[in-house]
Protein backbone atom coordinates (compact mmCIF):
# COMPACT_ATOMS: atom_id res chain seq x y z
CA UNK A 1 0.00 0.00 0.00
CA UNK A 2 1.56 3.35 -1.07
CA UNK A 3 0.73 6.91 -0.48
CA UNK A 4 -1.43 8.77 -2.74
CA UNK A 5 -2.67 12.66 -2.73
CA UNK A 6 -5.93 13.50 -2.40
CA UNK A 7 -7.51 13.14 -5.55
CA UNK A 8 -4.94 11.63 -7.44
CA UNK A 9 -6.15 8.67 -9.19
CA UNK A 10 -4.80 6.01 -11.12
CA UNK A 11 -8.24 5.98 -13.34
CA UNK A 12 -7.30 6.13 -17.01
CA UNK A 13 -10.17 7.83 -18.13
CA UNK A 14 -9.14 10.71 -15.33
CA UNK A 15 -5.42 10.73 -16.82
CA UNK A 16 -7.08 11.16 -20.44
CA UNK A 17 -9.78 13.83 -19.58
CA UNK A 18 -6.51 15.87 -17.84
CA UNK A 19 -4.57 15.51 -20.63
CA UNK A 20 -7.12 16.72 -23.45
CA UNK A 21 -7.33 19.52 -20.97
CA UNK A 22 -3.87 20.29 -20.87
CA UNK A 23 -3.97 20.03 -24.87
CA UNK A 24 -7.41 22.25 -25.29
CA UNK A 25 -5.26 24.77 -23.18
CA UNK A 26 -2.40 24.59 -24.63
CA UNK A 27 -3.77 24.98 -28.45
CA UNK A 28 -5.76 28.23 -27.52
CA UNK A 29 -2.85 30.13 -25.95
CA UNK A 30 0.26 31.41 -28.65
CA UNK A 31 3.81 30.28 -26.64
CA UNK A 32 4.60 34.25 -26.16
CA UNK A 33 1.94 34.51 -24.61
CA UNK A 34 2.88 32.09 -21.37
CA UNK A 35 6.82 32.74 -21.80
CA UNK A 36 8.27 34.60 -18.97
CA UNK A 37 11.42 35.45 -21.23
CA UNK A 38 9.58 36.71 -24.32
CA UNK A 39 7.49 39.04 -21.60
CA UNK A 40 11.12 40.12 -20.29
CA UNK A 41 12.64 40.78 -23.74
CA UNK A 42 9.60 42.57 -24.59
CA UNK A 43 9.41 45.16 -21.61
CA UNK A 44 13.15 45.60 -22.02
CA UNK A 45 12.94 46.82 -25.04
CA UNK A 46 10.88 49.33 -23.80
CA UNK A 47 13.16 50.99 -21.57
CA UNK A 48 14.57 54.34 -21.36
CA UNK A 49 17.78 55.44 -20.25
CA UNK A 50 18.79 58.79 -19.42
CA UNK A 51 22.10 60.25 -18.04
CA UNK A 52 21.81 62.69 -15.51
CA UNK A 53 25.28 65.02 -14.50
CA UNK A 54 25.88 66.86 -11.38
CA UNK A 55 28.73 69.00 -10.05
CA UNK A 56 30.18 67.56 -6.89
CA UNK A 57 28.42 70.61 -4.75
CA UNK A 58 25.07 69.70 -6.27
CA UNK A 59 25.83 65.78 -5.43
CA UNK A 60 27.02 67.06 -1.38
CA UNK A 61 23.69 68.41 -0.95
CA UNK A 62 21.17 67.23 -3.57
CA UNK A 63 19.05 68.67 -6.11
CA UNK A 64 16.43 68.98 -9.12
CA UNK A 65 16.97 68.62 -12.42
CA UNK A 66 14.63 69.26 -15.48
CA UNK A 67 15.38 66.20 -17.88
CA UNK A 68 13.66 66.66 -21.56
CA UNK A 69 13.37 63.66 -23.81
CA UNK A 70 11.19 61.96 -25.60
CA UNK A 71 9.16 58.36 -25.54
CA UNK A 72 8.02 56.10 -28.51
CA UNK A 73 3.93 55.15 -28.21
CA UNK A 74 3.72 52.21 -30.42
CA UNK A 75 -0.07 51.25 -32.15
CA UNK A 76 -2.09 49.98 -34.43
CA UNK A 77 -5.01 51.71 -36.80
CA UNK A 78 -6.63 50.49 -39.86
CA UNK A 79 -4.46 47.24 -39.14
CA UNK A 80 -1.02 48.92 -39.44
CA UNK A 81 1.60 48.85 -36.75
CA UNK A 82 2.61 52.91 -36.38
CA UNK A 83 4.56 54.91 -34.01
CA UNK A 84 4.62 58.56 -32.72
CA UNK A 85 6.99 60.01 -30.41
CA UNK A 86 6.05 62.02 -27.55
CA UNK A 87 7.85 64.57 -26.02
CA UNK A 88 8.11 65.06 -22.18
CA UNK A 89 9.84 66.82 -19.52
CA UNK A 90 10.07 65.50 -15.90
CA UNK A 91 11.40 66.93 -12.63
CA UNK A 92 14.24 64.95 -10.96
CA UNK A 93 14.56 65.14 -6.88
CA UNK A 94 18.26 63.82 -6.71
CA UNK A 95 18.55 62.98 -2.91
CA UNK A 96 22.23 63.86 -1.66
CA UNK A 97 24.84 61.53 -3.08
CA UNK A 98 27.41 59.46 -1.18
CA UNK A 99 29.32 57.63 -4.12
CA UNK A 100 29.65 59.07 -7.68
CA UNK A 101 27.03 57.83 -9.44
CA UNK A 102 23.09 56.84 -8.41
CA UNK A 103 20.79 54.63 -10.68
CA UNK A 104 16.99 55.76 -10.58
CA UNK A 105 13.73 54.09 -12.08
CA UNK A 106 10.62 55.46 -12.97
CA UNK A 107 7.73 53.34 -13.76
CA UNK A 108 5.42 53.79 -16.93
CA UNK A 109 7.76 56.69 -18.42
CA UNK A 110 9.25 54.38 -21.06
CA UNK A 111 8.40 53.57 -24.53
CA UNK A 112 4.50 51.77 -24.97
CA UNK A 113 3.38 49.14 -26.73
CA UNK A 114 0.32 46.80 -26.55
CA UNK A 115 -0.75 48.25 -22.97
CA UNK A 116 3.09 47.80 -22.02
CA UNK A 117 5.44 50.93 -20.41
CA UNK A 118 8.98 50.47 -19.93
CA UNK A 119 10.38 52.39 -17.60
CA UNK A 120 12.72 55.11 -17.54
CA UNK A 121 16.21 54.85 -16.31
CA UNK A 122 18.44 58.19 -14.73
CA UNK A 123 21.99 57.38 -14.43
CA UNK A 124 22.88 60.01 -12.19
CA UNK A 125 26.94 61.06 -12.44
CA UNK A 126 28.71 63.29 -10.73
CA UNK A 127 31.16 65.24 -12.61
CA UNK A 128 34.75 66.33 -11.07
Amino acid sequence: MGYQKKGDSDDPVDKKQERADVEAFLKETPLDDISFDQWCNHNNSLDLKYPVFVTEDQAKTGCEKTIKLSRTIFYEEDGKNKKKRVKFSKVISIPRLDSDSLEMVFDRDGDEKEGCCGVLIVTVKVIK
